[in-house]
């Protein structure tokens, strides 16, 4: 997966996501593949 170098490239990716699929603010997806987030200590 190639990763965007540029402030401009994410928006470019970013604006796709929210034209394809209506997800504001959404950068990258993975397809099939769980991910544990966690939020940073304290951060509420």
């Amino acid at each position: 997966m190639k990763v965007p170098q540029t402030e401009e490239e994410w928006k470019e990716i970013q604006n796709n996501f929210y034209c394809r699929w209506n997800f504001t603010n959404c950068c990258r997806a993975l397809d099939g593949k769980h991910i544990i987030i966690r939020n940073a200590p304290h951060s509420g």
